[in-house]
């Protein structure tokens, strides 16, 4: 639609994806027979929609903003995130030759597949029982006696997946200007806070 200050711009988004993964780990490394080798077992799949709009308001001759917003959904019944986004911007250009701009904007980053879907994970790690080694008397001032005598080698550990992992939250900021003191020269100039929750 025509506004007093120019056409009023729209956009409108939908997607619908499905990511997933399987790997498969030998039964004799499940078994903990393959002494030392760890590795990866685990998969899945999770759907996502997303709808989004955003709309272009020129307010003044010299003065517009954008705002925008968007929600995405994922598989309920396979991890616990659904998220709404927004965002604005602006720009103002009291001259022919000076532009102001800034933006805010809401992002977040759903977790890994991996971090959801895998089964197990089996790895080997090697410490040192410091506590043995105070506790004995053989710790000395560095600690450095220890290792020889009091170090495990090849602990086996198992870890697993989490479905009720929660999304990474951000917000993102902007201020700048684009100035042009004579023809075929732009001086720019951005800043960029971000902040993640």
């Amino acid at each position: 639609m025509q506004l007093p200050y120019g056409p009023l711009s729209f956009a409108a988004v939908v997607e619908h994806q499905t990511k997933g993964y399987d790997v498969q780990l030998s039964q004799a490394n499940k078994d903990g027979l393959l002494w030392g080798i760890g590795g990866v077992d685990g998969g899945g799949e999770r759907d996502r929609t997303a709808f989004g709009v955003e709309f272009n308001i020129p307010l003044t001759e010299t003065f517009q903003i954008n705002v925008s917003s968007r929600l995405d959904e994922y598989d309920a019944d396979k991890v616990n995130v659904d998220r709404k986004t927004m965002g604005a911007s602006f720009e103002w250009r009291p001259a022919d030759n000076f532009l102001l701009r800034g933006s805010w904007s809401e992002s977040f980053k759903a977790p890994d597949l991996p971090y959801s879907f895998v089964g197990e994970r089996r790895f080997f790690a090697s410490e040192i029982d410091y506590y043995q080694c105070y506790a004995s008397g053989d710790f000395g001032q560095t600690g450095a006696a220890c290792g020889a005598q009091y170090g495990i080698n090849n602990i086996d550990g198992v870890t697993t997946g989490n479905l009720n992992l929660k999304e990474e939250e951000g917000d993102s900021y902007s201020i700048g200007f684009v100035w042009e003191p004579v023809d075929r020269l732009a001086i720019t100039f951005r800043c960029f806070p971000y902040s993640v929750k």
